[in-house]
């Protein structure tokens, strides 16, 4: 593992984007293609990019955003085929990913599908580190780049890899006004350091009910009317990711537009809740 007092200006680092068939592997969606930029420091040594194919279809709100057909991937390898090119580029470096629980989490499920231990990881997330640096209405890559004026040409693993770079350069700039420089103060200023046991979580997953299942196959939005333990009621947009059992009761997580951050349900909170309409969002 890495010394933590490393200055990220030294440290080998590996930013990694998969695009996917849906939103949670838990629910059997798999990692349709892989995007990874190996740098050192501000260096790039290594692009790779891999369409996988995933043995199943991708959801519809998916296949929306990376556009790739099932022609496209029938020829391609399994994961199983790349997985070890995938971990010779992650070996060793800081992995560095925009929203890195939903990319680690696919890591994990696609290592055990191919028999394979997941390895000790260190990981930044651009989404937190983002959030720490600037105030803005959205911290999705897409809505950074344009705010920041990284070039960006359309959606694929690779393409968000290489923009998650530049972004993680920008905040570099920031943090450095500030004195940040080591693996170590970036990790603080994010919360902690992802690693693999911050990846593996006490719930396990949950048939959603049939409402949220059809906004997450959508990637539609819900709106929601709900209740908090305090006995509040609001109303709020949320995009749903995944829901999870605890301890014998549901749980909703999604992106909330209200809060502009992840923030988890209870189920038996929500009073009401219907699918918004495209035109409505």
């Amino acid at each position: 593992m890495l010394d933590r007092g490393i200055r990220i200006s030294a440290a080998p680092l590996a930013f990694l984007d998969f695009e996917t068939t849906g939103l949670n592997p838990s629910f059997g969606h798999r990692v349709i293609e892989v995007g990874i930029v190996r740098c050192l420091g501000e260096t790039v040594t290594q692009e790779y990019r891999q369409l996988v194919n995933p043995q199943r279809a991708s959801d519809p709100g998916a296949y929306r955003v990376h556009h790739i057909s099932p022609e496209m991937v029938r020829d391609a390898p399994l994961f199983a085929e790349i997985v070890d090119d995938v971990l010779a580029l992650l070996e060793g470096a800081v992995i560095i990913c925009h929203n890195a629980s939903f990319d680690l989490g696919f890591l994990r499920a696609e290592l055990a599908r191919a028999g394979r231990p997941l390895p000790r990881l260190m990981a930044l997330d651009t989404l937190a580190l983002a959030q720490a640096c600037w105030d803005t209405p959205s911290y999705s890559l897409d809505n950074l780049c344009r705010a920041l004026r990284i070039r960006k040409i359309g959606h694929s693993a690779l393409g968000d890899a290489q923009a998650t770079r530049q972004l993680f350069l920008q905040i570099g700039q920031v943090l450095a006004g500030w004195d940040m420089h080591t693996l170590a103060e970036y990790a603080e200023l994010q919360g902690r350091l992802l690693d693999w046991r911050h990846i593996r979580r006490a719930s396990t997953p949950m048939e959603p009910p049939p409402l949220i299942r059809q906004a997450m196959e959508a990637g539609a939005l819900l709106w929601i009317r709900y209740q908090d333990a305090r006995g509040g009621i609001t109303e709020r947009t949320v995009r749903p990711i995944e829901v999870t059992g605890q301890r014998g009761q549901g749980y909703l997580r999604a992106y909330c537009m209200m809060r502009r951050e992840e923030r988890t349900f209870s189920l038996s909170g929500i009073r009401e809740m219907r699918l918004i309409e495209s035109d409505e969002a």
